[in-house]
């Protein structure tokens, strides 16, 4: 069994038979005789369909393989945002007519985010989009490839990264519902 927690799944082995040895995604799970039940935690599922395999085997040397299907369900409400007032990640701000927000945002959209620190770059990944931008450049990757900016990735004065806020929802699939500077922001 398993239960899934944003992009994150619990999955219980139970043990009626003595099971020997278990493996989730090739990674061992520790059973602990006469413990009934093991826990493993899988990270980072993606939106849509994630295929996770279970393989045991008991003392009797009896094979189970089966491959559970997890699947997360894309964003349910609306993520909104208004410039010049603080999220969880940092302010949203204009910058040359382009609201830019913390490089974290994409989270609330379920997306997951990874930093890779040596080249400045922040990769979202969300199904099979994947979007990578670096800062000070105005050139991001998407899909393999080229797609122009109108602004670049930058640090701000708190040392936080900022990222277009349209470019990079409307890339991962989402609308962006904009009014005016003073309005929120509403991503669907």
């Amino acid at each position: 069994t398993y239960e899934v927690n944003g992009t994150t799944a619990i999955i219980t082995i139970t043990d009626n038979v003595r099971i020997l040895k278990a493996f989730v995604d090739g990674v061992e799970v520790d059973m602990f005789f006469p413990m009934p039940t093991a826990t493993h935690v899988v990270t980072g599922l993606k939106i849509g369909d994630n295929n996770i395999q279970v393989l045991a085997s008991d003392t009797k040397n009896n094979i189970l393989d089966t491959t559970l299907v997890i699947t997360i369900e894309p964003l349910a409400e609306p993520v909104e945002f208004t410039i010049g007032e603080e999220t969880t990640y940092g302010t949203p701000v204009l910058m040359s007519d382009i609201t830019m927000v913390p490089v974290r945002f994409a989270q609330d959209l379920g997306a997951t985010v990874e930093w890779d620190n040596d080249t400045q770059t922040v990769t979202y990944t969300l199904g099979e989009i994947k979007v990578a931008m670096t800062i000070g450049s105005t050139t991001a990757i998407v899909n393999d490839s080229n797609v122009q900016l109108a602004v670049a990735p930058y640090k701000n004065e708190l040392g936080r990264t900022m990222v277009p806020l349209r470019m990079i929802a409307q890339e991962l699939g989402f609308t962006v519902e904009w009014t005016s500077n003073d309005a929120p922001i509403m991503i669907k």
